[in-house]
C-alpha cells in the first residue's frame, strides 16, 4: 500500500507540476505575444515616420530645384538690367551729343549749298537759270527761321 500511495503521490505531483509548467508556458507565450504586438506597433510608427520624412525630403528637393531655377532667372534678369543700364547710358550720351551735332549741321548745309552754287556756276550751261534759281531757293530756305536743323 505504501507503494501505491507513493505512486499516487508521484502521479499527483507530476500532474500538478505539469499544470504549473503549462501555466508558466502559457504566461511566457502571452508575454511574447504582447511584446510582438508592441514591436509591430513600434514598427508601424517607425514606418509612418519614415514615410513622412521621405515626403518632406521630396518637398525639400523640389524647393531646392525651385530655388535654383529662381536664382538662374534672377541672374538672367540682372544681366538684362545691366545691359539696359548700359544702353541707357549710350542713349543719354547720344542725346547730349545732339546739341553738338545740331550746331554743326547748319554750317555743313551752308558749305554744301555754296559748293553746289560753285558747281552750277562752272558747269555746262544746261538749264543754267533754272539750276541757279533752285540754288537761290536753297539759300533762302537756310535763312528762314521756320525751318530748323531737325
Amino acid at each position: 500500500m505504501l507503494n501505491l500511495r507513493l505512486a499516487l503521490l508521484v502521479i499527483l505531483l507530476g500532474i500538478a507540476s505539469n499544470t504549473w509548467g503549462q501555466e508558466q508556458t502559457q504566461q511566457l507565450v502571452d508575454e511574447g505575444l504582447e511584446r510582438l504586438k508592441q514591436n509591430q506597433e513600434s514598427q508601424q510608427t517607425i514606418d509612418n515616420t519614415l514615410e513622412k520624412i521621405q515626403v518632406m525630403e521630396k518637398e525639400f528637393q523640389d524647393e531646392l530645384q525651385l530655388l535654383d531655377s529662381l536664382n538662374m532667372y534672377n541672374a538672367m534678369l540682372q544681366r538684362q538690367l545691366d545691359d539696359q543700364q548700359a544702353q541707357i547710358g549710350k542713349i543719354n550720351t547720344s542725346i547730349n551729343n545732339v546739341t553738338l551735332i545740331e550746331r554743326q549741321i547748319m554750317p555743313l548745309l551752308v558749305r554744301m549749298v555754296n559748293a553746289l552754287d560753285s558747281f552750277v556756276a562752272v558747269d555746262l550751261p544746261f538749264l543754267k537759270s533754272e539750276r541757279v534759281a533752285r540754288v537761290d531757293d536753297l539759300k533762302d530756305l537756310l535763312n528762314k527761321t521756320e525751318y530748323t536743323t531737325s
